[in-house]
């Protein structure tokens, strides 16, 4: 897969701010411990939902991108949750990818 245009991960990542939590845990049971990890479970899943609301493809296209071993594209795709760039109207920036108005939501 290749980008379309001109793409700077570094100008992108200006835009964003990454913000890491540290939560002081220690104080938890072992059985809050572990629904904490499942919660963590469950939020992979709704990831996947996710994507696949924002683009019927989109599980598809990061397991291509992955085989692809791109990194520049591997973490475009991940800070835009998909093919469209969010901070340029949602134009699609890998090469035939093809926009729904629908997107994941309602089949083709």
């Amino acid at each position: 897969m290749e980008l379309i245009g001109d793409f700077d991960l570094e100008t992108v990542k200006k835009k964003l701010q990454i913000i890491k939590i540290e939560p002081d845990i220690s104080y938890l049971s072992d059985d809050q411990k572990n629904i904490i990890k499942k919660l963590i479970e469950c939020s992979k899943i709704f990831d996947k939902v996710f994507y696949l609301q924002k683009h019927e493809k989109n599980l598809e296209i990061l397991e291509e991108i992955g085989k692809s071993q791109n990194s520049k594209i591997i973490s475009f795709f991940k800070i835009m949750s998909g093919p469209f760039d969010q901070f340029d109207d949602n134009k699609p920036y890998i090469e035939s990818v093809q926009k729904n108005e629908k997107a994941g939501f309602y089949p083709e």
